[in-house]
């Protein structure tokens, strides 16, 4: 009866994320990769459902096998921008390309349609390796601050934060490799809680890897645009076995990555940034549109603070920096 409540809590949180889901009651609706998948709610803070049976374990052995050749050190985003290696996060991963091929598209589709977000607002999907000892500390998914979306879109991602993480687990692990939000509260511990958890997942909520399921959770609040600060979550350490994962990051807005832009380029980082200019919000909203002498606008072409240049127009590309970005180059804060 309990399973059975969190199922039908499972449509309800669902709902109030615009992502509305028939009852789990058998895997036909959902289309599962797994003939007998349900849903199960694990948290409403943060929002996280557990897809029981997401991927069948053919599938799972697909996607290691695709990407065991490109694995290599994972990286963290740096504070400029770049990749690093860090000790907060040591597994191996490699990114697969989308549409890679018929198995891969049948579950690109399958995401879209079981999360009701659009496909092309997601990333490319990342494989995740984690042999004994290896993990990734508590991190969010979402940008910390402006400056950080900032970077995102001088490396030329577009489209804004992200908004859910859909994680797959690819293989069964002996013991640890969960997944732990240390701030989460379960929706019901008594039922749902399956220790014994390793220490790192002892706080909070957590989930056990097995290999097909998926946990779906949300990096942001209903708004869209808060960051939910229960999605605080960690890839513990594997404690025996090895652990293999696949992450697909969705944003709220259609994703797209065209490689790392000079920083005097011209653009807008919003689809929306000629309505918003068009009635007035270039002079209502001026740091979130225009940027000032540190920040970047994220509308700075709609509201003609830059202008297009060539890629290979040196001085064109300098008159579009800010004033913090000439200083730093040792440009003078006026372009002739």
């Amino acid at each position: 009866m309990a399973r059975r409540r969190h199922k039908i809590a499972a449509m309800l949180v669902m709902a109030a994320a615009g992502l509305l889901l028939l009852p789990a009651t058998s895997a036909q609706p959902m289309g599962m990769g797994n003939s007998t998948g349900w849903i199960e709610v694990v948290s409403w803070r943060p929002r996280a459902l557990l897809l029981h049976g997401f991927l069948a374990h053919a599938e799972c052995d697909h996607i290691v096998e695709l990407a065991t050749p490109r694995l290599e050190p994972s990286k963290v985003v740096s504070k400029d921008g770049s990749g690093r290696l860090d000790s907060v996060r040591t597994s191996k991963g490699a990114f697969l390309r989308k549409q890679l091929d018929e198995v891969m598209v049948a579950i690109e589709q399958r995401i879209e349609r079981v999360t009701h977000l659009p496909f092309t607002h997601s990333e490319q999907l990342q494989v995740l390796k984690y042999d004994k000892g290896q993990k990734y500390s508590a991190h969010f998914d979402v940008h910390g601050d402006e400056q950080q979306a900032q970077l995102a879109a001088r490396r030329g991602e577009q489209g804004g934060s992200r908004l859910a993480t859909l994680l797959m687990y690819l293989s069964d692990v002996e013991e640890g490799g969960e997944t732990s939000f240390p701030r989460g509260r379960w929706l019901d511990e008594a039922v749902q809680s399956q220790p014994p958890y390793s220490e790192c997942a002892a706080k909070g909520v957590a989930v056990k890897p097995r290999k097909g399921d998926a946990i779906l959770f949300f990096s942001l609040k209903l708004d869209g645009q808060s960051k939910d600060l229960y999605s605080l979550h960690a890839g513990c350490p594997v404690g025996r076995g090895v652990k293999y994962s696949a992450t697909s990051w969705i944003h709220v807005e259609p994703y797209s990555n065209s490689g790392p832009l000079h920083p005097g380029t011209c653009r807008d980082n919003n689809a929306n940034c000629a309505k918003w200019a068009a009635i007035g919000e270039c002079e209502r909203n001026v740091v979130f549109m225009k940027g000032n002498d540190t920040l970047r606008g994220n509308c700075r072409l709609a509201c003609k603070v830059c202008k297009p240049c060539a890629a290979d127009d040196q001085d064109c590309l300098a008159g579009n920096l800010t004033p913090a970005e000439k200083a730093a180059a040792g440009l003078s804060s006026v372009t002739s």
